[in-house]
């Protein structure tokens, strides 16, 4: 990982966002918004995770009102899709 760095953002919000119909296994993903999320997302982010740091997508789960994410860098560990945005290089 390295290197230019480059958000995608939903038009409608202006936020940047993970898109689920485009997560897969293996993509990079930036910690960008630890205020998002439920109390516990947020302070296992805080626990596990630097903000702007790229992290590499290991498996993900969808469900109706949120989506867990577990990455490379942090085995085990369950996130909230919220706090991140896709990278694209």
């Amino acid at each position: 990982m390295g290197g230019e760095v480059s958000l995608t953002w939903t038009e409608d919000s202006q936020t940047p966002a993970v898109e689920l119909d485009r997560l897969h296994v293996g993509m990079e993903l930036v910690f960008l918004f630890p205020q998002n999320g439920w109390p516990p997302d947020r302070e296992q982010a805080a626990r596990h995770l630097e903000v702007g740091r790229v992290y590499r997508l290991e498996r993900f789960e969808i469900h109706g009102w949120h989506t867990d994410l577990w990455l490379a860098e942090v085995p085990g560990v369950r996130f909230n899709s919220v706090q991140f945005a896709e990278v694209e290089r």
